[in-house]
């Protein structure tokens, strides 16, 4: 079941319009979004602005023989923004906070398209790189699905 709902988060944020408005705007790019796991690909800069995809973790809950699922997802989100006077790292910062918003907006908006689904969705905690990768921006933001 987890899988269905990894292709949800994909087909959600695909088919964001107000994501894919600020990919264009900002970027002159569509977003891209994978499922991969962290450690095991390479990412080119051309593949910017991306999301990526991960369930690094599952706590698993029985009541009786009924397994209660909480799956823990990882959106890693991506950015290049060349810019290095003062002006173009505070319209990066700018860029990253406005990034995470749409994109934590974007999971919670059911599109009824094929391949999304209904489900239980709680926001966790995120954090960014703050810049230690200039001219790529990163941060991380948790999300928690309940299965059953």
């Amino acid at each position: 079941m987890i899988s269905a709902y990894l292709n949800a988060l994909k087909v959600r944020l695909l088919n964001n319009q107000a994501l894919n408005s600020f990919c264009q705007t900002n970027f002159g790019k569509n977003l891209s979004v994978r499922r991969f796991f962290k450690n095991r690909v390479e990412i080119s800069v051309s593949n910017l602005p991306l999301v990526f995809i991960t369930r690094p973790t599952i706590k698993r809950e029985f009541a009786g023989n009924i397994s209660k699922k909480e799956h823990s997802i990882a959106l890693y989100g991506l950015l290049h923004w060349p810019k290095e006077d003062d002006e173009g790292l505070e319209k990066a910062q700018d860029l990253s906070v406005e990034f995470e918003e749409l994109i934590e907006d974007a999971v919670h908006i059911y599109t009824g398209l094929t391949g999304d689904m209904p489900m239980a969705i709680t926001d966790g905690d995120s954090e960014n790189d703050e810049g230690m990768f200039h001219p790529v921006y990163a941060f991380v933001m948790r999300l928690i699905i309940k299965d059953r």
